[in-house]
């Protein structure tokens, strides 16, 4: 879960216009959508009722937000939790989900963040 966000803002980093993001919420879904001109960001939050399935209903928006900025809360964020809850209790919480530290180090790299 943590990775896709984590590799959606590397797409938006490195230039790509759109990325999107899924979270499963059987049957439908979440959807994270990223828009950017860089150096600013859309973002869009969607509520499908089927996965994969047509327009969805936005549940929250902003808009001209510095990608660059937003990439660096998101990646303090996932930094602090790991910190918090620790690589085991983090792995209880989301035992499909490894800790994504290949991703987070990317990020760091683009930012330039040590």
């Amino acid at each position: 879960m943590f990775r896709v966000l984590l590799v959606s803002i590397l797409g938006v980093l490195n230039g790509e216009e759109r990325q999107e993001c899924s979270f499963d919420n059987e049957p439908g879904e979440i959807r994270l959508v990223l828009e950017s001109s860089q150096p600013l960001l859309n973002i869009r939050i969607e509520r499908h009722d089927e996965w994969g399935k047509g327009a969805g209903k936005v549940q929250w928006s902003a808009r001209n937000i510095d990608a660059r900025a937003f990439a660096a809360d998101v990646l303090m964020s996932t930094v602090d939790l790991m910190e918090k809850a620790g690589v085991k209790h983090f792995q209880e919480l989301w035992p499909a989900y490894p800790y994504p530290q290949a991703e987070v180090d990317q990020v760091k790299r683009v930012l330039a963040v040590s």
